[in-house]
């Protein structure tokens, strides 16, 4: 009998909110919503919330004016149960470049994304001068998609961090105890890493959730 076959499994199910549509305006008010799982990223005088647990909403939190701005959704069909968003390196003065991976279980398929990022609190900018920045796009390097993990990989709770001596390796832990190593100058993972699992004791619950 031949190997059987495992489909890939695509979630329905809608993110826990208490609202059909995000808000847009929240220069007087607080975030719609609690969120969990949240990734964070600082960026001068904000906080870029890249959404949390089943949330696909994106906001960023001026420091200084102590309010709230919707920056963008991730696409309807991303589930998010415990995401990685990363700084790249090589940003302008203009903006930054975020990295968005993970938060899919085994089976189900994987989704990685980059956003251009520049401040929504900029004031002189016309909504028509941020075209293709401020939103989710899949990452593409020379005219191909880059997807980092494997339908057999469990992304739920997936961490990295950016390393090496030109800070061009992108280290990826996730669950059980897994380290996978991609070179962010040729987008390919590193084979025939030496050590590749991360050095912890056996454990019931497996390394998910933690951080760097």
């Amino acid at each position: 009998m031949g190997a059987k076959q495992t489909t890939p499994v695509v979630h329905q199910f809608e993110p826990i909110t208490t609202l059909a549509k995000p808000i847009t305006n929240l220069a007087n008010a607080g975030l719609p919503y609690s969120l969990t799982n949240s990734q964070c990223i600082f960026y001068k005088d904000e906080i870029l919330i890249c959404g949390g647990y089943r949330i696909r909403e994106c906001y960023s939190y001026h420091i200084q004016k102590q309010q709230y701005k919707f920056i963008c959704s991730y696409p309807p069909a991303v589930v998010l149960e415990g995401h990685c968003v990363l700084k790249l390196k090589g940003n302008n003065g203009q903006g930054i470049t975020l990295l968005s991976f993970g938060g899919q279980d085994e089976n189900e398929i994987k989704y990685t994304f980059v956003m251009k990022y520049r401040s929504v609190w900029d004031e002189e900018k016309s909504e028509s001068e941020f075209v293709d920045e401020n939103q989710w796009v899949p990452w593409v390097h020379n005219n191909k998609v880059v997807q980092l993990g494997r339908l057999k990989d469990n992304f739920r709770g997936v961490r990295g961090v950016i390393g090496g001596k030109k800070s061009d390796m992108l280290f990826i832990t996730y669950f059980p105890d897994k380290i996978d190593v991609f070179n962010l100058r040729t987008f390919k993972y590193i084979i025939n890493v030496k050590n590749s699992t991360l050095p912890t004791q056996p454990h019931r619950y497996g390394i998910h959730f933690h951080c760097f």
